[in-house]
């Protein structure tokens, strides 16, 4: 028999049973494999009942001391009970000294105590039961995702301003860099507001005159990455010249929140505005569109949207992993096109002589160099209006395939140099460039090459070149001011990121997504990895079945915010939104043998939030994941699209 003896309103405060006569002290904390939250009991005494029943401040600091441990034994494991008593007569029964002395040697969650009022200054200085004397039952999470976003802005020797912080909570990426920004000028003081209205309008007279288009290369809610570089830089370095004391934070996020405006207009506009423009060629035969892995679509003239349109169309719901190369194919003509969109190449066919009385067919075939997303769209117009013979005027060819891959390598060298595609500045930092940041650079085969770098860029083009052609298993960049590191290890098939707080890993598949990784890691360190992918605390890990990765994933999520960035994060990868507006449609468009980490991650996450999973359409690909809409998701899904 178990009868409650004492509990507190909050349910999740750990409460007191009496079990057979016995006192026990009932914990909830870390989750199962279905992520059900997991109960532990451990024994206590009558003296340790009095302390819960009337100091709410020694009871909150060993429920923050308590969770570690339930967290530490897993989906299905054993509390540490042993571990788990040793914590009762030094939090509970010990002098204030005492017990501050004991909690310096042991791990608690500081987060939860923030969020029930702890006071922040004497929790810092180590006085953790004078920090709770005004300790409240009800938790203000928002305050403790405060104190975590201060803690990690120190930990990246960042300070900022009044105004800083004050720029920072009118586009909502005070607690949060991942977060898209908006405008919120409720959320600062009305005493700021004018000067931070003064810097977005500098970002605004920046902002004229460009605009950023859409890229179906990235689905249909994607965006030229390109033009957003070319926005943000034009942005950043206007908000800097104007207002020089602000914090590289405050200049990022005013330049983030002119892009993410932009994006959000493109959205509205079709992929190709000049395809449907007046006086171009009306098209009077068929094209088919071929994917890299044989789906089809065919477009007829009389179509509601242009060829190139529909084209674009075609790209954005397919485009995807291992599906980077596009065809389009007028067959009565024998011509085709074929976008390699992993290269920034393109083919172009014609049929020279037919397959007719047993002799094969013959076809000219000449290669091409595509200057970015505006180059495709030039070619598929070209295309779609005038065939093969259009296509003269939009670029150089060659049939020669050696030659075509000498002039693509020397075109890629360029840009590691940043002087061809990515506009670099080869001519050194000016005067107003931040201070330059240190890093090391090693692999395992004993190089090792110090570098210093103004901005993220730099350190980027210097370590791609350390990285490509080498042969080495595994390659460090150490940020030495934050003793952060990245660790890229592509015979393992893995990536590894290090902090203070430990080290955390993540099964790559692709060879194309190391350099992505460590560009984030130049941008925002440690942090800036936090959504690449799914995190896994031991490198073992990353050798089990992709569905135990997943679940295991989702059981560490303890949460609600956490979880709904989570399934954020994964929706912007690989989700849409149906027609109807009433389900989201994750990993859209995909087979099930594509992505079963994550579906297996996203089942578990949605059982937690309650989520409603509907049936697919008979129509829909067999890897799809249906949800009915949440108004939770439905925030934040518009900050991730």
């Amino acid at each position: 028999m178990s009868a409650i003896e004492f509990a507190r309103e909050n349910r999740w405060l750990p409460r007191v049973l009496r079990q057979d006569g016995e006192l026990r002290l009932e914990v909830v904390g870390g989750a199962d494999a279905l992520h059900d939250p997991r109960i532990f009991t451990l024994p206590i005494e009558a003296a340790h009942l009095a302390v819960l029943r009337d100091d709410l401040a020694r009871h909150l600091v060993l429920w923050s001391a308590l969770l570690p441990l339930c967290h530490g034994a897993g989906v299905s494991g054993p509390l540490d009970e042993a571990a788990a008593v040793a914590l009762l007569d030094p939090i509970l029964l010990a002098g204030p000294d005492d017990a501050d002395a004991f909690l310096a040697r042991v791990g608690w969650d500081r987060s939860r105590l923030v969020a029930h009022g702890a006071d922040i200054g004497l929790l810092e200085s180590g006085r953790v039961l004078a920090a709770m004397g005004a300790a409240a039952e009800a938790a203000d999470w928002k305050r403790a995702q405060e104190y975590e976003a201060d803690r990690d802005r120190a930990r990246r020797g960042v300070a900022l301003s009044p105004l800083d912080a004050a720029v920072l909570k009118f586009t909502g990426q005070y607690l949060h860099g991942a977060t898209i920004p908006r405008r919120d000028p409720a959320a600062v003081d009305p005493g700021l507001l004018p000067e931070v209205l003064g810097v977005i309008g500098t970002a605004e007279r920046a902002r004229t005159g460009t605009s950023i288009a859409r890229d179906p290369r990235r689905g249909r809610t994607g965006t030229d990455k390109r033009d957003w570089t070319r926005m943000e830089e034009a942005v950043g370095a206007a908000v800097r010249g104007a207002h020089p004391a602000l914090a590289d934070d405050a200049v990022r996020t005013v330049s983030f929140l002119m892009c993410s405006e932009a994006a959000a207009d493109a959205r509205k506009r079709p992929f190709d505005a000049e395809a449907d423009r007046t006086g171009a060629p009306a098209r009077s035969r068929a094209l088919t569109f071929t994917d890299d892995k044989e789906f089809q679509r065919t477009w007829t003239p009389g179509a509601p949207r242009a060829a190139a349109e529909e084209f674009w169309e075609f790209v954005a719901e397919r485009h995807g992993s291992g599906n980077e190369v596009f065809s389009l194919e007028d067959e009565a003509l024998g011509e085709g096109v074929q976008l390699h969109f992993y290269a920034d190449s393109i083919a172009r066919v014609m049929t020279v002589a037919r397959d007719e009385d047993g002799a094969e067919a013959e076809y000219r075939v000449e290669y091409g160099l595509v200057d970015g997303l505006e180059g495709y769209r030039a070619m598929v117009r070209g295309f779609a209006d005038g065939g093969y013979a259009a296509l003269d005027r939009l670029g150089g060819w060659t049939s020669d395939v050696a030659e075509f891959e000498r002039a693509r390598r020397r075109r890629d060298a360029a840009a590691r140099q940043g002087s061809n595609r990515t506009g670099g500045d080869t001519a050194g930092p000016g005067p107003d460039a931040p201070a330059r940041r240190r890093y090391v650079f090693r692999d395992d085969a004993g190089r090792e090459e110090p570098v210093a770098a103004h901005r993220p860029q730099e350190g980027y083009v210097a370590f791609s070149a350390f990285f490509e052609g080498s042969d080495a298993e595994s390659f460090t960049i150490e940020d030495q001011a934050s003793d952060q590191r990245l660790v890229l290890m592509p015979r393992r098939g893995a990536v590894s990121r290090v902090d203070g707080s430990g080290a955390e890993y993540l099964k790559v598949d692709r060879a194309n997504a190391y350099l992505p990784a460590a560009m984030l890691f130049f941008e925002n360190g440690y942090s800036g990895l936090n959504h690449y992918g799914q995190w896994m605390p031991g490198l073992d890990d990353l050798e089990a079945p992709p569905e135990a990765r997943g679940a295991a994933r989702a059981a560490a999520v303890a949460t609600e915010p956490a979880a709904i960035e989570e399934v954020a994060r994964i929706w912007a990868r690989s989700g849409a939104v149906d027609p109807s507006d009433r389900y989201y449609v994750f990993f859209d468009s995909h087979g099930l043998e594509d992505d079963r980490a994550e579906r297996a991650e996203l089942i578990g996450l949605i059982a937690f939030l309650g989520l409603d999973r509907v049936e697919p359409p008979a129509e829909a690909a067999d890897g799809e994941v249906w949800v009915r809409t949440d108004p939770r998701l439905d925030a934040e899904f518009e900050q991730w699209s």
